[in-house]
């Protein structure tokens, strides 16, 4: 049996709106065109960027509330209110994919500060003691840090409190290499 896509609507759920639209078919057809036509100029109006996408998503939506044994008085209403949710979380998703590529462009100014904090920061690490940089290379590392801490025969609490001391260590160096350069 092959699974739905999260976005798929099952044919069942479909009929179903169609039938809370209105018992005549061809009716019912006409109807949903017309609130999908009104869906999409909303959001078109609204500046989202994929208008149909989105229109599309909105009834699917209701289909699945029908579906789900939701008692609606009004489809056309509560289509636009699932519409404006759809609305928020389109700007959420957008602002998200604008602050992920805002933050992938950053200018050569900012390239070469980051290359010599990266460099002093080496630099610190490497002045740590041996001990020390094990651990905090494993900490930063590894994906368990349950086991690293049954590994080095810590708690976990004990491990999270050494790795909190060394980065304060790795920071003190770190601020001191800063104030040296200016």
């Amino acid at each position: 049996m092959a699974t739905r896509q999260r976005g798929d609507l099952a044919p069942e759920a479909f009929e179903q709106l169609l039938r809370a639209l209105d018992p005549d078919r061809e009716t019912a057809g006409q109807q949903y065109l017309s609130i999908r036509r009104q869906l999409a100029d909303y959001f078109a109006w609204q500046a989202c960027e994929n208008p149909d996408e989105l229109a599309d998503l909105s009834l699917n939506r209701l289909a699945r509330k029908l579906a789900e044994g939701e008692i609606i008085q009004s489809l056309e209403r509560f289509a636009f209110g699932i519409a404006r949710m759809v609305v928020r979380e389109d700007r959420r998703s957008r602002a998200t994919r604008e602050n992920v590529l805002r933050s992938l462009r950053v200018p050569a100014a900012g390239l070469e500060r980051e290359s010599a904090g990266i460099a002093m920061m080496q630099e610190c690490i490497a002045a740590l003691d041996h001990q020390s940089r094990d651990l905090i290379t494993s900490y930063y590392t590894e994906e368990d840090r349950t086991a690293l801490a049954r590994h080095l025969g810590l708690s976990l609490n004990a491990l999270r409190n050494r790795a909190l001391r060394i980065r304060e260590k790795l920071f003190a160096c770190f601020m001191q290499q800063q104030r040296d350069i200016t």
